[in-house]
């Protein structure tokens, strides 16, 4: 049987944006969706091990976005 808490996330923009897409999705709540990314991460990895997570609707990542987050760093 599953408990259920509620609480207060702090958690990005991109990260709140991902899962309110996976709810609408889905058809669940908010909090089902934070849920099920979050449990899914324990068993979805790629080949190297890495979790997989669905992404944000229109994100599309490039060598570009991906040099650009290596500089902001």
């Amino acid at each position: 049987m599953m408990h259920y808490m509620r609480t207060t996330l702090d958690i990005s923009d991109r990260a709140l944006a991902a899962a309110r897409a996976y709810a609408a999705s889905e058809h669940c709540t908010l909090g089902q969706a934070v849920s099920h990314l979050i449990l899914q991460s324990e068993t979805a990895t790629t080949p190297h091990g890495f979790p997989v997570f669905p992404g944000a609707p229109g994100h599309v990542i490039t060598n570009e976005t991906i040099a650009e987050a290596l500089d902001a760093e």
